[in-house]
């Protein structure tokens, strides 16, 4: 008979045996990674029955611009899952080159300045397309939740793209062949890159803006202003004899100075003065003398360009040049007296400011008349997107 220690190693014994433990055994199979699915495969599973695999399929197919030729075919499929399906990823796909401009264009505004992206469009472009409209929409949006949520307002941005493209008043107005507002009195869901808007000959007044998007390298005179976003690099003025709310429910941004007799629920941001006879409401929010206003909305700044300047006796004193930036390129230095750029004489710091920001939005080279000490200099400098 087996001793008792005996029993108990035989015992462990058995159990390692039944259990697999310590005894040698081979290695697992290394597990073979998933195989990647064609987009064929993919399509396919669109019609799944279990919604999970048919959302984690969409959104991947989404993601893949080589799947549009066969997304076109499956719009023929005699499944409407399927059919659906191919529809909203091809319209995602399209959509993507858009909204990567929109995103583009935001972080330009952002940058560079509000100002200068007028400008640049004026430079560039002789409408205002749907890319811009959204980016300028976007922008916006931050602006408004930050003030609301600063100063416990309850402004909003206007809705110009609601009625676009509707007849009013039996008339329709075509910006593209019409498109310095040739004697029109009312403009209405209109989105207008124009030098400016003044006084027109129909009746020697302003025109009234309902629902516009405009974007001015110039002045805006108006009647009227209603559920409009108005951008100038000049004045913004309403007209002092027009009655009832002559600015309701709009946005203003001017990097000049802004004039308006009675004002509700708007949000109105300038870089000088800002005079409002009266307020109806609790819903105005008035930024003056701004150089940037919540977090977004901001003005060019020659900094951007690598140069800080200040007041003379004859032009600007050149006070700081930043290294590697254009105006150190161009040899600028501390001291320097700024005279005229590109033949136009500089009086003050402001001037100098449009001046160069006009000439960046062009993408021109400036040539300055500087003094530096006794000697008078030429300079140029290549004007680089901030």
């Amino acid at each position: 008979m087996p001793s008792p220690k005996l029993s108990v190693l035989l015992a462990v014994a058995v159990v390692a045996v039944v259990s697999g433990t310590g005894l040698p055994q081979d290695k697992a199979p290394p597990t073979s990674p998933e195989k990647k699915l064609t987009i064929e495969q993919l399509i396919e599973r669109l019609d799944s029955e279990d919604y999970e695999t048919r959302e984690s399929v969409t959104r991947e197919l989404m993601e893949r611009d080589e799947a549009l030729p066969a997304l076109q075919k499956a719009l023929q499929s005699s499944s409407l899952e399927v059919r659906n399906r191919a529809k909203r990823i091809i319209e995602k796909i399209a959509d993507r080159p858009a909204k990567k401009r929109v995103q583009q264009l935001v972080a330009r505004m952002k940058r560079g300045g509000i100002d200068l992206f007028v400008d640049q469009l004026a430079a560039t472009q002789n409408k205002i397309d749907d890319a811009t409209c959204q980016a300028v929409l976007e922008l916006l949006g931050e602006a408004v939740a930050t003030a609301n949520k600063k100063h416990k307002k309850n402004l909003i941005v206007p809705d110009v793209n609601r009625d676009r493209g509707w007849r009013w008043l039996g008339v329709t107005y075509d910006p593209d062949t019409d498109p310095q507002m040739l004697g029109r009195p009312i403009q209405v869901d209109q989105r207008l890159l124009v030098p400016q808007i003044t006084k027109i000959k129909f009746n020697n007044r302003p025109p009234l803006l309902t629902r516009c998007l405009v974007l001015c390298p110039g002045q805006v005179q108006s009647l009227d202003m209603k559920e409009s976003i108005i951008f100038a690099n000049g004045s913004i003025q309403g007209d002092p004899r027009s009655g009832g709310f002559s600015v309701m429910n709009c946005i203003l941004i001017c990097d000049g100075d802004i004039e308006l007799r009675n004002v509700f629920n708007c949000l109105v941001i300038a870089s000088g003065t800002v005079k409002i006879e009266s307020i109806y409401g609790d819903d105005v929010l008035s930024v003056q003398k701004a150089q940037e206003a919540f977090g977004v909305i901001k003005f060019y700044d020659p900094k951007q360009a690598g140069i800080e300047v200040g007041e003379a006796q004859e032009g600007v004193a050149v006070k700081k040049v930043l290294e590697g930036k254009p105006f150190a390129k161009a040899g600028f230095k501390e001291g320097d007296a700024i005279i005229a750029i590109n033949g136009t004489k500089v009086r003050n710091a402001e001037e100098f400011r449009r001046l160069v920001r006009r000439q960046t939005a062009c993408s021109k080279e400036m040539v300055f008349k500087v003094g530096r000490g006794e000697r008078t200099l030429e300079l140029t400098v290549v004007p680089t997107d901030p």
